[in-house]
């Protein structure tokens, strides 16, 4: 699997939760990086904005604003720190910032330079303003001010200006849980599951993740559903999986929406039913995310709980290539071939392929050799074709195989 690194940012985002095992796993699949989308800060280079955010903006030359780009990251600010050239190698946060956005930021950095090995995002804090803020955050969780004892486990959690120390933050953050504060509760359950600064507890983590889920906490009600789905801390229950997840859902939490959508498309274990497949991988692909998008490009064109409709197909195919999702570009490449929702082109076809063949993508090795053979879309050219089909059949694709055994024939008559 190729991602961009704006699909890696969300990725560490939802670390930051627990989600990432149940929303994207990175396995063991190649990481490729698209600058065009997200614009990577080296230690010497120029730091700029996330690019759905524009350009940094210069006030006086020396200081701007610095949004994130991410709604659990919002109001976050801070002025950059230049070299003598001008260039923008780190930005400083203030005392005004709040703590939990900078520790978030703290582990974006290190989760992006872990899967990468590329350095980049580098925040850099002003220590003394961390230090004080600690020290008021600790006065306030004294006097059992939850959202202090939440702040301050994040900061122990993830070793904040302070020693990372995981019996600290969970020592912190059942405080927080047992007095009500709901994403403490969600908090305490994933410590609990994970077995951090506490012996493991599926028991536990099924206690907080249900009591932060009834009060419609939209991440503990798809955990739950997911503990309900694969009995942990309690008996298999189908039925409450699908109501944990579609309450999840109707808020808009993005992983419910997706493998709800799952559940209905598949009939795991509830009837099959595409128009309520139809409906949420349409919502999770109008939350920008691709993978949905590819899919919801397929319901379109096969006409799965929709009408058939190959313009909607063409469209989304092409939100999910803005991400540069490989699969999405094969399709998207078949669709100018055939001139399925929009007029035909060999081009574009060929274009999309090599696009594909770029990120090892053995089928689009396939067709972009039929296509070097034929002279669609490129000047006929039959050693770029035995190339890229011998390609292909080396890694075990079947249709290579079976074409040079025709294209063998043929020479032998």
């Amino acid at each position: 699997r190729v991602l961009s690194l704006s699909a890696l940012y969300d990725l560490a985002l939802l670390e930051i939760e627990g989600e990432v095992a149940n929303y994207l796993s990175l396995g063991e699949h190649p990481l490729e990086l698209d600058e065009s989308l997200f614009t990577i800060a080296y230690p010497d280079g120029i730091l700029t904005r996330i690019r759905k955010t524009g350009d940094i903006v210069y006030e006086d030359n020396r200081r701007c604003d610095f949004p994130i780009s991410h709604s659990s990251l919002s109001g976050s600010s801070g002025s950059p720190i230049l070299d003598r050239q001008g260039k923008v190698v780190g930005v400083t946060f203030s005392s005004e910032v709040n703590i939990l956005s900078m520790i978030k930021v703290h582990h974006l950095e290190e989760f992006i330079a872990e899967n990468t090995g590329t350095k980049c995002l580098h925040f850099i804090s002003e220590r003394a303003c961390i230090e004080e803020e600690i020290q008021n955050l600790k006065e306030l969780a004294e006097t059992d001010f939850i959202y202090a004892q939440s702040q301050l486990a994040g900061m122990y959690y993830h070793g904040i200006g302070v020693d990372r120390d995981l019996n600290e933050a969970f020592y912190w953050i059942e405080k927080a849980a047992g007095r009500g504060h709901i994403p403490a509760q969600n908090s305490l359950a994933s410590m609990y599951y994970k077995a951090r600064g506490t012996p493991g507890n599926l028991h536990r983590a099924f206690y907080w993740i249900n009591r932060a889920a009834e009060q419609a906490h939209a991440p503990a009600q798809y955990k739950l559903a997911l503990m309900y789905l694969n009995a942990e801390g309690t008996p298999q229950d189908l039925n409450k999986v699908l109501y944990w997840l579609e309450e999840s859902a109707k808020q808009g939490y993005l992983p419910a929406q997706y493998d709800l959508s799952g559940m209905y498309y598949e009939g795991e274990g509830i009837p099959q039913d595409f128009e309520r497949a139809f409906h949420w991988q349409k919502e999770a692909a109008e939350q920008d995310y691709t993978l949905a998008q590819y899919n919801l490009a397929g319901m379109y064109y096969h006409g799965e709980g929709t009408p058939q409709d190959f313009k909607r197909a063409f469209h989304w195919l092409k939100e999910a290539v803005k991400r540069g999702y490989v699969p999405a570009q094969y399709r998207l490449a078949f669709m100018y071939y055939y001139g399925e929702g929009t007029p035909q082109d060999f081009k574009r076809a060929f274009h999309w392929l090599k696009e594909a063949v770029k990120r090892g993508y053995v089928p689009a090795q396939y067709r972009l050799g039929l296509m070097y053979f034929k002279g669609e879309g490129v000047e006929q050219d039959r050693d770029q074709a035995l190339y890229w089909l011998k390609k292909a059949a080396r890694q075990g694709y079947p249709p290579a195989q079976k074409e040079l055994i025709r294209i063998d024939e043929q020479k032998s008559e």
